[in-house]
């Protein structure tokens, strides 16, 4: 009897101990989190030209080994409907930064899964929306390293594409609408954000360095994955490069001001 009840009491304690454990462990994610991501993904996509000929959607879903220190790699399908969707699928994810999973607080290395969803009729409504940048504004070849340079080591800075003509001032006065939770409670600061230049202009990885709260960050995000870049030049090739953006929310303005970071602009 004794020797069922030290057996009971083992399988408990293991129980518990396992318990604790799961619930202590993190997984790897996106650094610019999901709903970013997603978006991401959709704006970044370029769709397989005959899928979208014939209107053919589906869902790929990729899977990556992320190690500690969040670097990507061992990029597999899990399952998909199309070859080439696959192949834009595994462009798009290596495209991704990452946030290495944790066991009570200690990165660890882990495998992480992601499903991008191939809309084509969500896609031809976003060719009519998107803000082109000119011929004339690129003159370089795209980079095929896919290496992400700083701010600093760029021979040309990323800047941006306004189609209005404006000025990144006056096109951000525009659009920012101060958030109702921030307004009602009082809340003003600045938020700062990080993120990447794409060889296509549009931001990626966006990550919020500096929050404020009451939905200023979320109206923040959403101004920026309005704008448009001149993406950066380095080596006399288009690269992608990391850069930052500092959006200032004042009651008392009229107006709301978006100040760029000095170490991330050149405006």
């Amino acid at each position: 009897m004794k020797k069922e009840l030290s057996g009971m009491l083992i399988l408990i304690l293991f129980l518990i101990s396992s318990g604790v454990m799961g619930q202590n462990y993190v997984q790897a994610e996106p650094r610019a989190g999901i709903s970013a991501t997603k978006f991401f993904l959709q704006q970044h996509m370029e769709y397989p030209p005959d899928l979208l000929a014939k209107s053919i959607s589906g869902n790929v879903k990729v899977a990556l080994d992320i190690d500690k220190n969040g670097n990507s790699s061992n990029y597999h399908i899990i399952s998909s409907f199309d070859e080439k969707a696959s192949t834009e699928a595994i462009r798009l994810v290596k495209k991704i930064l990452w946030n290495p999973a944790t066991m009570n607080g200690i990165t660890i290395d882990d495998e992480a899964k992601i499903q991008v969803k191939f809309n084509a009729r969500q896609y031809k409504r976003q060719l009519h929306n998107k803000s082109q940048i000119s011929d004339t504004e690129v003159e370089f070849p795209v980079a095929k390293s896919g290496h992400i340079y700083k701010f600093a080591a760029a021979n040309h800075a990323p800047k941006p594409f306004i189609a209005s003509g404006k000025n990144i001032y006056q096109y951000i006065n525009d659009q920012l609408k101060y958030p109702e939770q921030a307004f009602a409670l009082n809340i003003e600061g600045d938020v700062e954000l990080e993120f990447v230049v794409e060889e296509n202009g549009l931001p990626s990885n966006i990550y919020v360095q500096k929050s404020v709260g009451g939905g200023c960050d979320n109206e923040a995000i959403r101004i920026l994955q309005t704008i448009t870049w001149i993406p950066a030049v380095a080596n006399d090739s288009i690269v992608r490069c990391q850069t930052n953006l500092k959006i200032s929310f004042r009651l008392g303005d009229k107006k709301q001001q978006s100040i760029p970071n000095r170490q991330g602009s050149s405006f």
